[in-house]
């Protein structure tokens, strides 16, 4: 998918990738963040490496050089308690297909390019889609879960969808707070 000069890579909408590219431009950005520069290889192979070989993620590149990475798991309900508990622990590769729960994993957009990548995830392509959101302090010791909606999805929708997947296990850390996107109806 391309839009304007951004070319848009999402395995789950059918796009064709090498995978090569993806790691390459995806550590690029990684180190480009503060918040994932300073992890340790390791780390690549447990929160990067299965989410491309599942297709569950978003890259994009401006004018060929990457400015946006996006990922995310579908939990079943002990994998969310695994996550909840201890968010720091690394995602088995079994756990990021387990179940139905989508959870928003990492969000890389270390050029500025947040509030428009926000606006294609819930327009364009994630519109139908209701997940999840673990929020955590720059110090790490609090945290909070969003629940989005897509722009399609009403709150009605979102309502039951949150109400059938409820959040089994919080810990001292973690607090619900339900957001929504726009001026949904």
């Amino acid at each position: 998918m391309k839009q304007k000069d951004l070319r848009i890579v999402m395995p789950q909408r059918g796009d064709v990738v090498n995978e090569a590219e993806v790691l390459g431009a995806s550590v690029w950005l990684w180190m480009h963040s503060e918040r994932h520069r300073t992890l340790s290889l390791h780390h690549l192979n447990q929160m990067l490496l299965p989410v491309i070989r599942q297709g569950q993620y978003l890259l994009v590149f401006e004018t060929d050089q990457p400015v946006f990475f996006f990922s995310w798991a579908y939990f079943d309900t002990a994998a969310e308690q695994r996550y909840l508990t201890d968010p720091e622990q690394l995602i088995d590769d079994a756990d990021w297909s387990s179940g139905d729960r989508m959870w928003l994993i990492d969000w890389i957009a270390p050029f500025g390019h947040t509030h428009h990548m926000r606006y294609l995830l819930d327009e364009e392509l994630l519109p139908h889609s209701c997940s999840r959101i673990l929020c955590r302090s720059a110090n790490g010791r609090r945290a909070r879960v969003l629940q989005h909606r897509g722009r399609h999805v009403s709150l009605a929708e979102a309502t039951s969808y949150f109400n059938a997947r409820p959040l089994q296990f919080l810990n001292e850390k973690a607090s619900v707070l339900a957001v929504t996107t726009g001026d949904q109806g």
